[in-house]
């Protein structure tokens, strides 16, 4: 009876019916959330999860098609969104660590310290401006790639790859003195 009732409510819900949604969300969350944390460990991460999912529920309520118990149904989203979560949090870790190895100075043992960044000054400079300027207020001001995408007027993203380029380049130029 109790699944009966889930599918008249999901149904209610595919055609847009809040009042459906707010009683599977005040029936289902806290299942959704111990699945979440279950595979997360972490209360902040599984409550943006258990969001996530309900959220989804509803934008996407058109086109989904419950087969099995909405419990199972929603705790599966829950899963697939851990897992999406730490594939994403994986990836992120994998490219900041990159990021940071770029960023390390590549010290030459026959070059003093002050030697090597006059070369690294001179090689700055040749850099286009943008990137230049991307990587002076990163690394010289000491700024965070969000206040340095909003001064400059682009994305977060931009902002890493002008970063990520700008010290493949010099790398690569000390690389070959």
């Amino acid at each position: 009876m109790i699944q009966e009732q889930d599918v008249k409510l999901f149904q209610l819900i595919k055609d847009g019916n809040e009042l459906a949604y707010a009683e599977i969300y005040n029936k289902y969350r806290r299942d959704v959330f111990v699945a979440a944390f279950r595979i997360l460990r972490n209360i902040h991460d599984a409550e943006d999860v258990t969001q996530e999912v309900f959220i989804n529920l509803w934008n996407k309520r058109k086109d989904i098609e419950v087969n099995t118990a909405v419990r199972a149904y929603l705790t599966r989203m829950a899963a697939n969104s851990c897992l999406n979560k730490i594939k994403h949090d994986t990836n992120l870790t994998r490219r900041n660590q990159q990021y940071s190895d770029m960023n390390t100075e590549v010290q030459s043992p026959e070059k003093p310290e002050n030697e090597q960044m006059e070369d690294i000054t001179r090689l700055m400079q040749e850099l286009p401006d943008k990137s230049r300027r991307t990587v002076e207020m990163v690394y010289m001001e000491g700024r965070p790639h969000k206040e340095v995408a909003k001064i400059e007027g682009i994305s977060v993203n931009t902002v890493k790859t002008q970063l990520y380029s700008s010290l493949k380049i010099i790398r690569n130029k000390l690389q070959l003195k």
